[in-house]
């Protein structure tokens, strides 16, 4: 099972005409995809790896979730640095449209992502400047488990498995529909065994349409009261379009409280630890201090009375082993900061 740098995949006979509609029982009436037109998702992003044209440096998708953050997947942008890629706005052909082109001013990875078993696979992107007059996709609520209903999914994918194993990509937006299944028959699929409840599943047993490689951190999206939300997040899968697999996206509605946490998080204020207003090389040395002044009293309090709180690692067992982690973390926790919090401030 591997994750799906991914595309929107689908066969001949099941393009055509696409509508969206509520229903359990829609095998027939899916179709495959076709190219998008203009302006027909107007918070769709496209990641594109500086030094490269839109084409040849897309790489992921996202969504505008407000002027000055995107959403997208955590495998996306896992070795990605902010200052090596760009986010493409108001693009629709990669080869032909400039778009609009911005900066990134920093990435943050959910803190759980495990890219073994794609748990927590969503990541928010920083924009150094905000989009002027975007449309920004809301984000799906509640606990409804939205089984039945079709979604659209929407990238710059590869458009079959062939072309995905021969890096063969098109130079449109491409976008298809496909239903939303319950976890409970994703479950039952070859690779079911790794869905939890912060995914999503959609797609058929027929495997008419999927996503593949290239539109990984794109967006699923369904409409509710005449408005499109985004529900999924292009995450992982088995190949594109494979029979008896089905495309699994991270369920924005279990991260809500998160996304909307980052967003308001006061990055200026973290990155100033000696809060005289100016953000420079002063808050590096106090917060290294800081850091090292927390492990003097761990050392003090726990390792040296090998109190539980000693046991770092979490093995029953308080041994040098705990010391060694515990005092790696000051490095950890300081590049961690400066990459995160002060880095992005000062440039």
């Amino acid at each position: 099972m591997g994750i799906k740098h991914y595309c929107i995949c689908f066969t001949l006979a099941a393009f055509s005409t696409w509508s969206l509609t509520t229903s359990a029982a829609i095998t027939t009436k899916i179709v495959g995809g076709k190219a998008s037109s203009a302006n027909q998702w107007p918070w769709i992003v496209a990641l594109s790896r500086k030094g490269n044209d839109n084409y040849q440096g897309q790489f992921c998708g996202g969504s505008v979730i407000s002027p000055a953050w995107i959403v997208t997947a955590a495998h996306c942008l896992e070795k990605e640095k902010s200052a090596n890629i760009n986010v493409i706005y108001k693009v629709l052909n990669l080869k032909y449209d400039v778009g609009q082109v911005f900066t990134v001013k920093r990435i943050i990875l959910h803190p759980k992502y495990n890219i073994k078993n794609h748990s927590n696979d969503i990541a928010l992107i920083q924009l150094q400047k905000p989009i002027t007059g975007v449309t920004a996709l809301p984000l799906v609520t509640g606990s409804s488990p939205l089984v039945g209903i079709n979604a659209a999914i929407i990238g710059w994918g590869a458009l079959s498995e062939f072309d995905s194993i021969h890096s063969i990509y098109p130079e449109n937006l491409y976008d298809a529909v496909l239903p939303i299944i319950s976890n409970a028959v994703c479950k039952q699929s070859p690779d079911g065994a790794q869905i939890v409840d912060t995914m999503l599943c959609a797609g058929t047993s027929n495997a008419n349409i999927d996503s593949c490689t290239g539109d990984s951190g794109g967006p699923l999206v369904i409409q509710q009261n005449k408005q499109w939300r985004l529900a999924g997040i292009t995450s992982w899968g088995n190949g594109c379009a494979n029979p008896g697999y089905y495309g699994v996206y991270t369920r924005v509605s279990k991260y809500v409280s998160y996304i909307n946490g980052i967003m308001k998080t006061n990055f200026i204020a973290l990155a100033d630890v000696n809060k005289d207003k100016v953000i420079n090389s002063l808050d590096k040395t106090k917060k290294n201090n800081d850091l090292k002044a927390e492990f003097q009293t761990w050392v003090k309090q726990c390792w040296t009375t090998k109190k539980p709180c000693a046991n770092i690692n979490t093995d029953a067992v308080i041994n040098q082993n705990d010391y060694l982690q515990r005092s790696r973390r000051v490095t950890t926790d300081f590049n961690t900061w400066r990459d995160l919090y002060w880095q992005p401030e000062i440039r």
